[in-house]
């Protein structure tokens, strides 16, 4: 028997891009960064083709199911430069502005946004988010978006620019925060005086996030409020 077949995931809540891997096959084609990126009408190419003038670029993974943004990376690629990303890996053009990570659920047939979070990342580590708070951004999904038959949609973009789009909720929030610090290993932050500041401490839950562990740095929880 496949290990795929004893998966067992919940569904009306999807955690992983793994399950949602095997809940819609006929949709596949989204976790593919490249393909999403060149449809949406971004500058990109797979590893062995040319940019089209010297710049910066993001590099990373074709497809990554397991997220967290595992080997992407900021590059100056000129245009003389065929091995610019290995195989497997895509360029793309680097969009500024703000990171936003929206969630969207389907009423009527219509995408309707029900929340954002807007994080902060350290730019050299691009994994390495070291905030998240609600925002008001909003983000009008293109027509590509009305094929999609599921329930919840997460989509990241930065600069309304989209990057990539998870067939599932993304910004559980059962809560109510509107704050999250993100605590890695080597993390400064003064335990007590946080929680004196009214933040919570919660470690992240490894069973619903496999690829932290693929991670450089080891995430060891968040203060939230």
């Amino acid at each position: 028997m496949n290990k795929s077949e004893n998966i067992i995931y919940n569904n009306d809540l999807l955690f992983r891009d793994e399950d949602t891997w095997l809940k819609y096959p006929q949709y596949r084609i989204w976790h593919n960064k490249l393909w999403l990126s060149d449809t949406l009408g971004h500058r990109c190419g797979p590893g062995g083709t040319f940019v089209p003038r010297d710049n910066y670029y993001i590099v990373r993974p074709i497809v990554n199911i397991s997220g967290y943004g595992i080997n992407a990376e900021i590059k100056y690629i000129t245009t003389d430069d065929y091995f610019s990303a290995p195989p497997g890996y895509f360029w793309c053009e680097f969009f500024d502005g703000d990171h936003c990570s929206f969630d969207f659920v389907k009423e009527d047939g219509l995408w309707k946004q029900v929340s954002c979070w807007q994080g902060f990342k350290n730019d050299l580590e691009l994994y390495k988010f070291e905030k998240w708070i609600v925002s008001d951004h909003q983000l009008n999904l293109p027509p590509l978006f009305d094929t999609l038959d599921v329930q919840h949609l997460n989509v990241e973009a930065i600069g309304g620019k989209i990057i990539e789009v998870h067939l599932r909720e993304g910004n559980y929030n059962e809560e109510g925060w509107t704050e999250i610090i993100t605590v890695w290993e080597d993390s400064n932050h003064d335990h007590e005086k946080m929680i004196e500041k009214g933040y919570i401490f919660t470690s992240p839950e490894e069973q619903h996030a496999q690829g932290l562990k693929l991670l450089p740095k080891k995430l060891v929880g968040y203060y939230a409020k």
